[in-house]
Formats: structure tokens, sequence, C-alpha cells
């Protein structure tokens, strides 16, 4: 796609799905801002765990990673793209329901790896580590950068839901 159309490669993370969502409520952005837009939130879809696809129910929701347990930092940053194509969708008045039911598979991942009171006894200090966030079922450490995007992504799919409320 971005070679069809001479632009350079943008991974698909939530950073430029952000900026290109931006440009655009800033009337910044032409038609193929917007396509391209709706392109890496397709990728992140089509790499994103579903009941339907997933090998262990507790990947849906995350970003197929083959050999490795999925993450919260990834899994978060696809969810703030989505968020960010969601956004957009509706500004535009097309369909949302992809980018939106994405977020919340999204989001149900993430809020599976949040320290509690019942799984917070895995860490050396349980009372330091609630309401975080760890990296995935094979690493318990907690990462700065990782807790951002996921409290980003949460924040993200709270102001999608309240969205649409009538």
């Amino acid at each position: 796609w971005y070679e069809d159309h001479d632009l350079p490669m943008i991974v698909a993370d939530s950073w430029s799905l952000a900026a290109l969502d931006a440009l655009h409520r800033l009337g910044l952005a032409t038609r193929r801002h917007t396509d391209y837009c709706f392109f890496l939130a397709e990728e992140i879809l089509a790499r994103q765990e579903t009941p339907a696809t997933a090998r262990w129910p507790d990947h849906v929701g995350a970003p197929a990673e083959a050999g490795k347990a999925p993450d919260v930092g990834t899994t978060a940053a696809c969810c703030e793209g989505l968020v960010a194509a969601w956004r957009l969708a509706r500004r535009m008045g097309v369909p949302t329901a992809r980018y939106r039911r994405g977020a919340l598979l999204a989001a149900r991942f993430v809020l599976a790896h949040q320290f509690d009171r019942v799984n917070a006894y895995l860490v050396r200090n349980p009372g330091r580590a609630l309401g975080s966030f760890y990296s995935s079922y094979a690493d318990l450490g907690i990462r700065m950068d990782e807790v951002q995007h996921a409290v980003s992504a949460l924040l993200g799919v709270a102001a999608l839901l309240e969205a649409e409320e009538p």
C-alpha cells in the first residue's frame, strides 16, 4: 500500500495512528493520510488474536507472537492505535465496529495483566505492585513504558465507551 502511494513505511504503532488521527482532527489530513490510518489499523487487526483464532484463551486481544508470550506493552500500544482509528472513523462517519471490537479485546487482555490483591503475591513487594501491569505471563516484570501504554489504552477505551452512551 505505502509503495503504491509513494509513501515511506510507517510501523503500525500507536504513535503513527495517533498522529494521523490528530492531523485529521486539525484539518490537515489528506485522503491518503486517513486511508493510511485505516490501513495501519487493519494491519493491527489482522495480527490480533480473537476468540476464533487464539490457540489459548488468555491470548485473546493480543497480537499473535510466534514462539513468545504476548506482552502488555505491545497489546496496549495496538489498543491505543485502534482507539485512534475508531476516533477518526467516527469523525468521518464511516463504520467503527471493527476498531471498537479490537480495542475492547485488547483492553480485556491488558486488564488481565494488572496486579491486584489476588495475584500480587507473586512479586517481592505486593503492595507496591498493586494496580500496575506486568509484562507477560512469562515475565512478571513491571516496565514504566508498558504501564504508560496500558493506562493510555484503557483511558482511550473508557472515552470510546463514554462517547457511545446515549
